[in-house]
C-alpha cells in the first residue's frame, strides 16, 4: 500500500467524522459524496470500484449504510438507525399491491 492510500477501516473513519460534523446548518446527519470524494478520502490519484465496496463495506460494519443514489457518481451516507423508525408493511398492504399489480398485467 502506498504511503497516502488510506485502508478502508480509515476511509470510513473519516467517513464517520463527515457524518458527525456540523455542516450546512445540520449539528449532524446525512450526506452524500461524489465519487470523487471518496477518491480524496482514499488518499488515491484514481478510484477503483473495488475500493469504493471495501468503503461502504466498512461504514455498514460501523452501522452507517452508504448507497450508490445514480449509478456510481454520487452516495448518500445514512445512519442505520435512521431505518428503525420507518413503518412495517402490513400482510393485506403486500397483497392488495400484488393483486392491483397482476390487474395491470393481465
Amino acid at each position: 500500500m502506498k504511503k497516502n492510500h488510506r485502508t478502508a477501516a480509515q476511509m470510513a473513519e473519516i467517513g464517520i467524522a463527515i457524518y458527525k460534523s456540523e455542516f450546512r446548518g445540520k449539528r449532524k446527519g446525512r450526506y452524500t459524496l461524489t465519487r470523487d470524494d471518496i477518491k480524496e478520502i482514499s488518499g488515491r490519484s484514481s478510484l477503483q470500484e473495488s475500493v469504493i465496496a471495501l468503503f461502504i463495506a466498512e461504514m455498514l460494519e460501523n452501522e452507517y449504510c452508504v448507497v450508490d443514489a445514480d449509478g456510481g457518481s454520487t452516495y448518500s451516507v445514512v445512519s442505520q438507525a435512521i431505518h428503525l423508525n420507518h413503518r412495517r408493511v402490513t400482510r393485506k398492504v403486500i397483497t392488495d399491491a400484488i393483486a392491483d399489480s397482476d390487474e395491470e398485467w393481465s
